[in-house]
């Protein structure tokens, strides 16, 4: 273990993770890609066991390491430790494996034919009995990077992932009994929402806020939630002006005051209730693209923090969706707490099921957290380009 202290930025992605901003504890030793990307944290799941969780209708171990997290090819640890599955079958095969052999896709631009992803499901259709009747891999999954304490992490970090989500992931068409349907020709729902990605912070292991359930705090508070902590700082992924969009949520679990005195003021609850931005952008589906994220958090009670995301066509070429600084995104009155837990995926909020004609898979690759952009210089890199100035990128207003 070493210890770092030094800026890291957030880019969000399915595939390659980022992480940038400046970083307060201990982090394990870098991955290999990590060293040759030159990125602060940087897993490509091609140095990692086929892999899938035991947990079965629930979260995985809320512990920082544990055998049943992916380990690599010689046995250590990755900083992979976040997962749920809420099935109780076992799911259709690994989560991590080269899923090109599986119906699957892998992210793999020069065509080497080899590579590894991650296939994420959030479906259920195990519970529920529609199309193939399983399920093939977590509802979520990520990382808790701090090292045990809540002010372990970052104050600002950029995080960054690959990802190839269906055409056929949202419904055009919804029956009676919530079964969704997929028709090429006629246009999404614009209610069929589901959970792409979140932000943690005050987090001592996965699944424990340091408030929280399990936490040791006195009192421990049952709002400080074990999936958000005090706040939600959520991403979804929803048809919108009968596009995929990305869209901004900030919610609050709970009203002042709730089981004793939480440990935040009154202006928080009342500055993040029903908060939401969308980013009237369509996000390319049917085909692998590269997300980034950046988070800043906010100063104590003060609505300052900052957020950016762009995606990025395979071939490199950047779109900026989103960029704000008045956020409140640092719940819970703690000005010392940090950015430590980012995972991908959630649910649907039980708005449809997948029915026949849809598609409830996804492929995610390349998961990265670095100190600084991660997506230009991950490109040049993985498309064996040579070091040059990126592109100048398409910039989206947002009102």
């Amino acid at each position: 273990m070493k210890k770092l202290a030094y800026c890291m930025v957030f880019f969000m992605l399915f595939g390659d993770f980022v992480i940038a901003g400046t970083f307060s504890g201990n982090l394990p030793k870098q991955s290999q890609a990590a060293s040759e990307f030159g990125f602060d944290i940087m897993e490509t799941f091609d140095d990692i066991k086929d892999w899938q969780g035991s947990a079965r209708n629930g979260k995985g171990p809320a512990q920082i390491t544990s055998p049943d997290f992916p380990k690599r090819l010689d046995g250590s640890d990755t900083l992979l430790n976040l997962y749920d599955y809420w099935v109780s079958n076992d799911p259709g095969d690994n989560f991590i494996m080269d899923h090109s052999k599986n119906r699957g896709y892998i992210w793999d631009p020069n065509n080497t034919g080899t590579g590894k992803s991650l296939c994420m499901d959030i479906s259920h259709r195990a519970n529920f009995g529609y199309g193939d009747g399983k399920n093939w891999g977590p509802s979520r999954f990520g990382m808790m990077f701090g090292d045990g304490d809540r002010g372990s992490g970052y104050e600002e970090v950029y995080t960054f992932h690959m990802v190839r989500i269906a055409p056929n992931q949202w419904p055009t068409a919804i029956a009676p009994n919530k079964v969704g349907s997929y028709d090429k020709n006629e246009e999404y729902l614009y209610g069929s929402s589901w959970k792409y990605f979140t932000m943690g912070h005050g987090f001592i292991r996965p699944w424990v806020h340091g408030d929280g359930p399990g936490s040791g705090h006195d009192p421990e508070y049952r709002y400080a939630k074990s999936t958000y902590g005090w706040n939600t700082n959520l991403i979804h992924l929803k048809p919108h002006n009968e596009q995929p969009e990305f869209r901004l949520g900030l919610g609050s679990y709970h009203h002042m005051p709730t089981d004793g005195s939480p440990p935040r003021s009154p202006s928080e609850y009342d500055y993040r209730a029903n908060r939401s931005w969308y980013m009237p952008t369509e996000v390319p589906v049917g085909e692998w693209i590269g997300v980034e994220i950046y988070y800043k958090l906010n100063d104590k009670d003060q609505a300052n923090g900052e957020m950016k995301i762009w995606f990025y066509h395979s071939d490199g070429t950047e779109v900026q969706v989103f960029d704000r600084n008045d956020l409140w995104l640092r719940g819970g009155g703690h000005s010392d707490d940090k950015i430590n837990m980012l995972f991908i995926g959630g649910n649907n909020s039980n708005t449809y099921y997948w029915g026949d004609t849809m598609e409830p898979l996804y492929y995610v690759d390349d998961f990265i957290i670095n100190g600084s952009r991660i997506g230009p210089t991950y490109f040049n890199k993985k498309l064996n380009q040579p070091d040059s100035e990126p592109p100048p990128p398409t910039v989206i207003t947002i009102e």
